[in-house]
């Protein structure tokens, strides 16, 4: 009997059973069409014994496929410690010499890559510290021996019997010299290559919940392309301190369900959504299809300091679908570009409101990170809440780019841009305040672009404001030292309360400014110079 798998434990099950067997392996790519998971598994086995059985066609052979899913509960305890629940890894096997993608080699490794599924009814529960709930890292290996080749060869009934024996080992000299002449010729070639479609992946269709200290739900640091599902729930739960949702290195991983984070707002001790650090000339690639959100811990607990979104290194964050969803006090999108980070916008970003001393903020760059906001993109900001905070305000129009327009909705005690710093330096945002889309009227006391810490607002092109018309609104604000400004010969026509307002700061009219409103004040100045 021949057995067609290098699996030590069913090498035991058939030893205690009595057999005499060989080993003889098979080389197919092991990849079905099949989308139920026995006849997947069936398949592939027939795969491997049609393989081996072409060459061993007196032998009994038994071959069989393993395909791993988890659908029960798997639980790194309070007392875990570097542990991991789920990994998909690599495995390699030294080969005979032969050819090796056409080319002969002396060292051939047949290389390959597995894939997990976490079904539906899977739970990972990660306590404990420095614990990993599911771990891709791998390098999506392929590996599959080129099928055979051969001429066409017709044989006669005897030269067929004398073949049969030949094959079969039972064949005289006279037998073999002509049977010889008649055998389908082999190639013997490896054929090796990186396939991250079908090898490699992690799929998480089952709930990932964290619950320990600096510890990770689901790492994606390397491997094939991996999946949270539409019914796939990562999360950073109440008790979770320093912990992570999702980390990602490189690669690609979608997410089509929910991942979340509950903040923790003891110092030093905060929570993330989702962390991507881009280490790798192949940047981490996060396609988000889902939801992606920060929550209080306790209601009206906030968010402060905790993240949704952290971003830095080489990185491509994409917001097709669903909703990033953020806590009063917390923070959207963190992003560091230094090293050529990209976030595309193609969705909703909502923040809570927010009566805190402390501020929810949409997006914030350090100056360098690229944020687009691409058709479908809409930004809702809740009272007391920034949209959109660029730590260098000189770099605002290279940080954030507008496609078309962007749907904004801005509610009490809130700004949509946020400028700071460097009075040296002016930014321009007549174009961006052209590209905004307001779908309701601004909220009581709110501005659409707050400059502060000697920034320098220039509103370079004309501009019209229709939803201004609610108590205490403006579209320039300067505080601190900083400067708003309506350039020469531009015209800003506006139902807001004020058009400018400087507060300690500079507001400066070098050309219209047009209120549309009853008792409109066009400069609104207190301990300034206007």
């Amino acid at each position: 009997m021949i057995l067609a798998s290098n699996s030590k434990r069913r090498q035991e099950i058939l030893k205690d059973a009595g057999f005499n067997f060989k080993i003889i392996t098979s080389d197919i790519e092991e990849i079905s069409d099949k989308k139920i998971i026995t006849e997947k598994i069936l398949d592939i086995a027939e795969e491997k014994l049609e393989q081996i059985a072409k060459d061993n066609k007196n032998e009994f052979i038994l071959a069989a496929d393993t395909v791993v899913e988890l659908n029960g509960k798997i639980t790194l305890g309070k007392n875990a410690k570097s542990s991991i629940g789920a990994w998909v890894g690599d495995t390699e096997q030294k080969l005979d010499a032969g050819k090796l993608n056409g080319k002969d080699e002396t060292d051939r490794r047949l290389k390959r890559s597995g894939d997990i599924t976490a079904k539906e009814n899977s739970i990972i529960e990660v306590g404990g510290e420095n614990n990993f709930g599911f771990v891709v890292n791998n390098s999506a290996h392929s590996s599959e021996f080129e099928k055979s080749k051969s001429d066409k060869v017709s044989f006669t009934k005897d030269e067929y019997e004398m073949y049969q024996r030949y094959i079969a080992g039972k064949s005289t000299a006279v037998d073999k010299a002509h049977a010889s002449y008649k055998e389908i010729t082999k190639i013997d070639n490896l054929i090796y290559k990186t396939d991250k479609v079908n090898h490699g992946r992690g799929i998480n269709k089952g709930k990932i919940t964290v619950t320990g200290s600096s510890s990770v739900g689901f790492a994606m640091v390397k491997g094939g392309n991996s999946e949270n599902t539409d019914k796939g729930i990562i999360s950073v739960g109440n008790t979770a301190k320093k912990s992570i949702a999702f980390y990602g290195e490189q690669d690609k991983f979608t997410n089509k369900g929910k991942i979340e984070a509950t903040a923790n707002t003891d110092s030093g001790n905060e929570n993330t959504a989702v962390y991507l650090n881009g280490k790798n000339d192949n940047k981490i690639h996060f396609i988000n299809e889902g939801d992606i959100s920060l929550k209080e811990k306790t209601a009206g607990s906030g968010a402060k300091d905790n993240v949704a979104i952290y971003a830095q290194g080489k990185y491509h964050f994409e917001h097709n679908k669903g909703a990033i969803n953020v806590a009063a006090s917390g923070v959207g999108l963190y992003l560091k570009g230094d090293k050529g980070g990209i976030a595309d916008i193609a969705s909703t970003i909502k923040l809570k409101d927010n009566t805190s001393s402390s501020t929810t903020i949409g997006v914030y760059s350090d100056g360098d990170a690229k944020v687009n906001f691409k058709h479908g993109s809409k930004l809702e900001i809740g009272k007391g809440g920034i949209g959109l905070y660029s730590a260098n305000a000189a770099k605002f129009n290279n940080t954030f780019t507008i496609e078309n327009k962007l749907k904004t909705i801005l509610g009490e005690n809130s700004t949509l841009a946020y400028l700071k710093g460097d009075n040296t330096k002016t930014t321009n945002v007549g174009d961006f305040l052209n590209k905004i889309d307001l779908e309701t009227d601004m909220g009581k006391n709110s501005n659409l672009v707050y400059a502060t810490d000697g920034a320098k607002a220039i509103l370079d092109k004309d501009t019209t404001i229709t939803q201004g018309g609610v108590e205490s609104t403006a579209v320039l604000s300067a505080n601190n030292g900083s400067t708003v400004e309506v350039a020469k010969d531009k015209e800003l026509k506006t139902n807001t309360h004020t058009a400018l307002l400087a507060n300690k700061a500079t507001a400066s009219n070098e050309g219209d400014i047009n209120s549309t409103r009853e008792k409109g004040i066009g400069i609104y100045a207190v301990n300034s110079k206007e």
